[in-house]
């Protein structure tokens, strides 16, 4: 348990903030998920590369299919989300 102005937060998943382990435990955790999700996917990036919760890939199948990756990946855990910026003409 922690407080912040005046208030108690008990965390209930995941590993002690502030601890030396957690960074590494989290990227452990979150690359052994996305390589589940990668098997689950109909059409897979051409591409795909991650580093400290970021994940960058090349999409060579439509922006459709994109948006159904997108809404499968976070179907796949119910605590995971993941959020999408995109761009046709650059990387971001």
């Amino acid at each position: 348990m922690f407080e912040v102005n005046g208030k108690v937060y008990a965390q209930k998943l995941g590993t002690a903030i502030g601890t030396k382990f957690a960074p590494a435990y989290a990227n452990l955790v979150m690359a052994s998920l996305e390589e589940m999700m990668i098997e689950g996917l109909e059409v897979r990036p051409w591409v795909r590369y991650r580093f400290n919760g970021d994940v960058v890939f090349i999409w060579t199948h439509g922006e459709e299919e994109l948006v159904r990756c997108m809404e499968y990946t976070n179907r796949c855990h119910q605590t995971t989300k993941y959020t999408l910026e995109h761009s046709k003409n650059r990387v971001i």
